[in-house]
């Protein structure tokens, strides 16, 4: 993008590793070098509202989080030798919300004081004027079906694991090249970066494509008329654009016991249909594509969500965040 940058692994940024007053992360310490970031303010931004449950939250038995947070002692020394980046507590995180605030405490180890409500740097660009797509190096047809007019759907399904990274999307392909040829539309899908699902070459279709895993979606957001998802968190920051949201949970049950469990009732805060088969999907995206704002039942819903994990619905969080930091470090911080 054309900023300064250093490689983690070289003197200059070894340097800056070092001599930091603060180390800014998306997960883990290991982001930047964890280190030689002792003595730093650590501050974890993570990258989502969690519907999901995570770190020291998820409870299923067996699953590797759990035996390395609340194994035997003999299992929680391993961890902590082998992946002691695991087992930082942040000085800052930020949240969306109180109730966002709420799971990052108990996921995290990390007091509430900690976890100031002022958003995610990610969502600026959902909601800022004048960001578009242009700067992601998405294929020219694209741009171009954007500027006809085209509706745009896009598919982000979370990541399975368990062992189950390989596995099908039950979805026609073909059948759904055919309505999106009928309906004016293309449809996008990005899969999680560790996600491999068994999907069809894309080359044969006209109205469908993949994105790259390392393509950054967020700015092209405002872009998409619908989502289509099931249990990933870009519905919470989604949900800022009020649009339709088709929720394809084909394996929720085996996705609860297998993968993660959530931390409130999956129904109780997805606002739009719930599908299970292609042929739901496809009724359900025809209509979502054919109803107008004012029609859509699923609106109050929506609305409902959008007070309950968003403070902020504006374009000012990384300046938020920037500020926050700079008062905790004794920095005068007025623009950024």
């Amino acid at each position: 993008m054309g900023h300064v940058a250093h490689s983690t692994l070289g003197f200059r940024g070894l340097w800056y590793a070092l001599t930091a007053g603060v180390h800014l992360f998306d997960c883990y310490a290991t982001d930047t070098n964890f280190w030689l970031s002792r003595g730093s303010l650590a501050v974890n931004l993570w990258h989502g509202i969690p519907l999901k449950k995570i770190e020291r939250d998820i409870d299923i038995p067996g699953h590797p989080f759990r035996t390395r947070y609340h194994g035997n002692i003999a299992q929680r020394m391993y961890h902590a030798f082998c992946w002691p980046w695991h087992f930082v507590r942040p000085d800052m995180m930020t949240a969306t919300s109180p109730t966002v605030a709420e799971s990052f405490s108990s996921a995290f180890d990390v007091p509430v004081s900690r976890i100031p409500i002022l958003g995610f740097p990610r969502n600026d660009a959902i909601v800022a004027e004048g960001v578009s797509g242009d700067a992601l190096g998405l294929p020219t047809w694209l741009h171009r079906a954007i500027s006809d007019g085209r509706r745009i759907i896009l598919y982000m399904p979370t990541f399975r694991g368990a062992g189950r990274t390989d596995h099908t999307i039950p979805i026609d392909w073909a059948e759904l090249d055919e309505i999106l040829e009928r309906e004016n539309a293309v449809f996008l899908m990005k899969l999680h970066p560790v996600e491999r699902a068994d999907v069809a070459s894309m080359g044969e279709f006209r109205n469908i494509a993949v994105i790259p895993s390392e393509v950054d979606i967020y700015p092209m957001l405002k872009e998409v008329d619908v989502l289509v998802t099931d249990y990933s968190s870009i519905w919470f920051d989604f949900v800022l654009l009020d649009r339709p949201v088709v929720f394809f949970a084909y394996d929720l049950e085996a996705y609860l016991r297998a993968d993660r469990p959530m931390y409130v009732d999956y129904d109780e805060v997805i606002a739009g249909p719930r599908v299970g088969k292609w042929k739901e999907l496809a009724s359900e995206l025809l209509k979502a594509l054919n109803t107008t704002a004012e029609d859509d039942p699923w609106r109050s819903k929506r609305h409902w969500v959008l007070s309950r994990y968003h403070r902020h619905r504006d374009e000012h969080n990384c300046h938020r965040i920037a500020v926050e930091i700079g008062r905790r470090v004794g920095v005068v911080v007025d623009r950024c």
